[in-house]
């Protein structure tokens, strides 16, 4: 995720660093010595770890050309890890992957198999499509999903939920919190996971969790 950016770029400039000082320390009888040269590894360094910041900042915050984030509560209790997300296809798979789904999150729990896990929801709203279903494996890759459209026609959709645990219906109305579903590996899943995106139309929606409005990025715990 970004620490392991973060640490390649860190490294980059203490390696450069180290061989700019030993270049400096080396008397060429023909080049005279020059102070200007004994700059340019403190700055280069000073420099990097400026970038290395700085494109952390970048991956840890929402898109500010887009439609505007989203406020999500957690839709899971425990103990959760984020597997894919944040705004770059550097630590999320989805990121367009399809376009609407740039900002999607995956989440497994943090203390053992995620399967079976109860799924709240995330936000207030009405439920648009509800599939319980389908199978680990099946053509849809989302596999069984419920999506909630919001009053300014955001669709938030949970993928993968386990088969026969959808106990809501489209047209339900909903309240934050309220259980949905358990989680699954329905669809193209490869273990137990919550997949979580939002988008208007085909665009997508940033999302932001938990009383902290938290822009998700991998490797991120979050609890509830």
């Amino acid at each position: 995720g970004s620490a392991w950016i973060s640490y390649i770029a860190l490294g980059a400039s203490i390696l450069f660093a180290a061989g700019m000082d030993l270049l400096g320390s080396i008397q060429f009888p023909s080049t005279p010595t020059s102070d200007k040269r004994k700059l340019i590894a403190p700055v280069f360094s000073v420099f990097m770890g400026i970038a290395a910041v700085t494109f952390v900042l970048y991956l840890r915050s929402p898109p500010i050309f887009s439609e505007g984030a989203i406020e999500l509560s957690h839709p899971i209790e425990g103990e959760w890890i984020v597997v894919t997300g944040g705004r770059s296809s550097f630590t999320n798979y989805h990121a367009g992957n399809p376009i609407s789904q740039n900002y999607a999150v995956d989440l497994i729990s943090n203390r053992g198999d995620s399967a079976g896990s109860t799924i709240h929801a995330p936000i207030a709203g009405i439920v648009i499509e509800a599939i319980n279903d389908r199978t680990r494996g099946s053509p849809e890759p989302e596999g069984n999903v419920v999506i909630i459209g919001t009053n300014d026609n955001v669709r938030v959709w949970l993928a993968h939920l386990e088969p026969g645990s959808v106990i809501v219906e489209r047209g339900d109305s909903l309240i934050v919190g309220q259980e949905i579903a358990r989680c699954g590996s329905t669809g193209s899943a490869e273990r137990a996971h919550l997949h979580i995106h939002a988008q208007k139309g085909e665009m997508p929606i940033a999302m932001r969790f938990g009383p902290g409005r938290k822009f998700l990025l991998r490797n991120d715990v979050i609890s509830n």
